[in-house]
């Protein structure tokens, strides 16, 4: 009897070999995304290309081991009619992990303005392992503060968002606002009418007495501070929120809005895909690719 052959295995006679009923696995980088993004519900990062948002709030879940590069800014906060908002900051870092790990993207988080009238921060934005928790952090850019509005030569900017501590505000001396750290929110501006201190993923509320206000603080993973009012006339800036880099990250970048609320600093490949996204009172961006 000649001998049948079934794959590595031969012998006279049958040969059964032992046949997989697992279901293939999904490509490298692939994720079910929640609620769908461009009418796709499942995105691979290598054929449907990156995950691109300014706005809104989404969940990725692995379906297959993944390693991808994120790269984020934080919104910009307004401007009064006499001074800018502080700019948004900027962060980037690599993430590496296995099926069934849990994103949450989120968008413009933590801004604040004053009880009414303008001066509103910019938001944070940022990605949070399995749910959007101060503790699941993983990587956020801050929101620039909102700026004060005043009677005029008190340079009531708001300070930029990002980095390790975002930037103070501007305005009288006694009222401005302090930008989030890694530790703790930024100081509200002080009396008369004081602003608020920032708090974990939450900017401060500016003062506010109707015709004047302070800026609110920028979101971050410690808001800035709400600015205060000296007296009825001098509303100073928010202070910037921070960034932040989870120590898993590799390849972490956490820079600062710069005093001249032109945005953060960031590496030429993510430039080209920054838009508009930080400047003064412009969203802020989640860029994520292969």
């Amino acid at each position: 009897m000649a001998p049948i052959f079934t794959g590595s295995k031969f012998g006279y006679g049958r040969v059964d070999l032992p046949v997989s009923t697992a279901a293939a696995s999904s490509a490298p980088g692939t994720f079910t995304i929640t609620p769908s993004l461009s009418g796709k519900t499942t995105w691979n990062l290598t054929t449907d290309g990156a995950i691109n948002i300014t706005s809104g709030d989404y969940t990725l879940t692995a379906q297959s081991p993944y390693t991808f590069t994120s790269y984020v800014w934080g919104a910009g906060g307004s401007s009064s009619p006499i001074y800018p908002g502080g700019a948004g900051g900027f962060s980037s870092g690599t993430f590496t992990g296995l099926t069934g790990d849990v994103y949450v993207l989120k968008s413009n988080f933590g801004s604040a303005g004053p009880p009414s009238a303008g001066g509103v921060s910019g938001g944070g934005y940022g990605i949070f392992l399995s749910s959007f928790t101060h503790s699941n952090s993983r990587l956020i850019a801050g929101g620039g503060g909102g700026s004060g509005f005043d009677d005029g030569g008190r340079g009531s900017y708001g300070g930029g968002g990002g980095g390790t501590s975002g930037a103070g505000s501007g305005g009288y001396p006694t009222t401005p606002a302090g930008g989030g750290t890694q530790s703790s929110g930024g100081t509200g501006g002080g009396s008369p009418i004081p602003g608020s201190a920032g708090s974990a993923l939450q900017g401060g509320t500016g003062g506010n007495q109707g015709t004047y206000w302070g800026g609110g603080g920028g979101g971050g993973y410690y808001g800035g501070g709400g600015g205060g009012i000296q007296a009825s006339w001098a509303g100073s800036g928010g202070g910037g929120g921070s960034g932040y880099v989870h120590p898993s990250l590799s390849n972490g970048i956490n820079n600062t809005a710069s005093p001249n609320n032109t945005v953060a600093p960031s590496p030429a490949a993510a430039s080209s895909v920054r838009g508009n996204a930080g400047n003064v009172a412009q969203p802020g961006r989640i860029y994520i690719t292969a």
